[in-house]
């Protein structure tokens, strides 16, 4: 059985280096893909080239295959289902942030999520919810 794309998430990096990534979940890992530098500012929506040039990016991704998206860029990584031992996803109310970290026995990685590509507008929580729920069953842990 070859691996498959279950669902696709676009998170912003939470270091200095202020990239926008896109988590494809497969039926054997998530794949981290670097999309696009956003230039030192928070996300945004109101810039037409940036948002031309995610949606270029996002466009070119979607014939690629697990694989082949793993291999598109340098810095893009895989975290094997195998090690991943927890999965939490959690909202801070007071500044409507929504963050995914993923946890294994030797590294955790955490990302503030922002959206369901293709769509450009910020999705809700229950989306996220919705998204991670049926992927990772017991491993998820959500925090409201």
């Amino acid at each position: 059985m070859s691996e498959r794309i279950l669902a696709v998430i676009r998170v912003f990096t939470l270091d200095f280096r202020n990239l926008i990534k896109h988590l494809y979940f497969t039926t054997d890992r998530v794949i981290v893909v670097k999309i696009t530098k956003v230039g030192g500012k928070p996300y945004n929506l109101l810039n037409l080239s940036y948002l031309q040039k995610m949606k270029d990016k996002e466009r070119e991704l979607t014939s690629l295959s697990a694989e082949e998206l793993l291999k598109n860029d340098p810095e893009n990584l895989a975290i094997p289902m195998s090690e991943i031992v927890k999965v939490t996803l959690r909202k801070y109310m007071f500044l409507l942030a929504r963050y995914i970290t993923v946890e294994t026995n030797y590294k955790k990685y955490r990302w503030q999520a922002t959206g369901v590509p293709p769509e450009i507008k910020v999705a809700k929580f229950e989306q996220f919810e919705a998204i991670l729920q049926p992927i990772f069953l017991d491993k998820l842990v959500v925090k409201k």
